[in-house]
């Protein structure tokens, strides 16, 4: 009686959480993946049956194209799918590590060949695939990139400095995107805005949740056209993503470590301060700051 008891309260334990994560996972913080089918001719394929998979944790998604042999699969966690296009009389079409970014579309094309269904054909992206289904004007920071970086917090909104447009003087929360005012500024997590309105036109970069590098994903800043659901927070829109889980377990663990040998001295303190008697240098200013971590995912088993 017990352990049934115990398993029902875990079961509502994650149901609600899953709910929480699903409202976070909203429209700005998700991409899809649109394109269209032909045959070698290039007239439509209508009633093609196109699945996208996502890699990491093997979820799929059906739809069948339309009459104009187009489709649209909405909704989709940012990483890499494959997609497998599947019609009568034609070879089937396979696209691996399709990428989709959040708040962005990828767009994919594909000409099928005649031939038995159990024949397939590998179509292989060159490059970045060409987003034509929207005017947003965006670039994304992912993967290693956001733990390489070089910059000295944890926190994941100096990743922006990163950014096309971004200009800094001074402290990262000083920076300015495309010349605009911080209140023009929208940042949001998981689809969820997080910043203090009433701070928002004197500190723009002020969230009341700040973003560690290890639990982000990716993040995406729109500095155009960012779309309906999200121009109304504003013209700069930053959007983080963080880390989901998948089929596998996944981890790491680290240890930044800052120490005032290391760096070079403040030219100021070269010309102000006195020279050390014995080693004939100006002192530098003390920074140390030692921080451990760890970091694990993977997928949520219920006994």
């Amino acid at each position: 009686m017990k352990q049934g008891l115990l398993r029902s309260a875990t079961a509502c334990v994650l149901v609600a959480l899953c709910s929480l994560l699903t409202f976070g996972q909203g429209t700005s913080v998700t991409g899809s993946i649109s394109g269209s089918v032909t045959d070698q001719s290039g007239a439509a394929v209508p009633g093609a049956s196109v699945t996208v998979k996502s890699n990491a944790t093997g979820v799929e998604s059906t739809v069948q194209t339309t009459d104009n042999g187009t489709f649209s699969v909405q909704g989709l966690n940012t990483g890499e799918y494959t997609v497998t296009i599947t019609a009568a009389s034609f070879k089937r079409a396979v696209a691996n590590e399709v990428k989709v970014d959040v708040g962005k579309a990828s767009s994919i094309n594909v000409a099928l060949e005649v031939g038995a269904v159990t024949e397939s054909v590998t179509v292989t992206a060159t490059g970045e695939l060409l987003q034509t289904q929207s005017a947003n004007v965006a670039s994304t920071i992912t993967g290693r990139q956001i733990t390489d970086l070089p910059y000295a917090s944890r926190n994941a909104l100096d990743v922006v400095l990163f950014m096309p447009g971004t200009a800094t003087v001074g402290r990262p929360r000083q920076s300015s995107v495309n010349g605009l005012p911080k209140g023009a500024l929208n940042i949001t997590l998981d689809g969820v805005q997080v910043q203090d309105p009433l701070l928002k036109n004197s500190d723009g970069f002020f969230t009341y949740i700040q973003p560690k590098t290890d639990a982000i994903e990716e993040v995406t800043l729109s500095s155009a056209t960012p779309g309906s659901e999200s121009a109304g927070g504003g013209a700069i829109q930053i959007k983080f993503a963080t880390r989901q889980g998948s089929s596998e377990f996944h981890g790491s663990a680290y240890i930044y470590h800052r120490n005032s040998y290391f760096n070079s001295n403040y030219w100021f303190n070269n010309r102000d301060l006195k020279e050390d008697p014995v080693d004939h240098k100006a002192p530098r200013n003390r920074v140390l700051l030692t921080q451990p971590g760890i970091r694990i995912g993977g997928p949520i088993r219920i006994p």
